[in-house]
């Protein structure tokens, strides 16, 4: 958290959060910071460690979680804020473990035509 107020990070995506819950003792670090957090953990993340995917965010920044449903191939987080024009900002966190198959690339080709 001080590299990212050392160096005015305002937002950060993290992929292999290994966060479990929403309410823990990482994610009360951050907000004690002066940040939030959105974050999607592992599915299955009580029998695998691991996975799970993250914007860590300045608590000014007013984002808001968007949930878009897509295949078990990649992992996702996605949020949006208006910027300081009054312009949508969509962004978006995505893993994808495993190797690289045709199937995924055709459920993240969809995902990305739903946002």
């Amino acid at each position: 958290m001080t590299y990212m107020i050392d160096n005015h990070i305002s937002i950060c995506f993290v992929s292999e959060s290994w966060l479990t819950s929403d309410n823990n003792n990482i994610t009360a670090t951050i907000k004690s910071y002066g940040f939030d957090i959105i974050h999607k953990p592992r599915r299955n993340c009580d029998k695998l460690r691991g996975g799970g995917v993250a914007i860590i965010f300045h608590s000014s920044l007013k984002l808001t979680k968007v949930v878009i449903k897509h295949g078990e191939l990649f992992e996702s987080v996605l949020a949006k804020f208006k910027n300081n024009m009054g312009d949508n900002v969509c962004c978006c966190c995505v893993y994808r473990p495993g190797p690289l198959t045709e199937a995924f690339f055709s459920d993240f080709d969809e995902f990305i035509g739903s946002i």
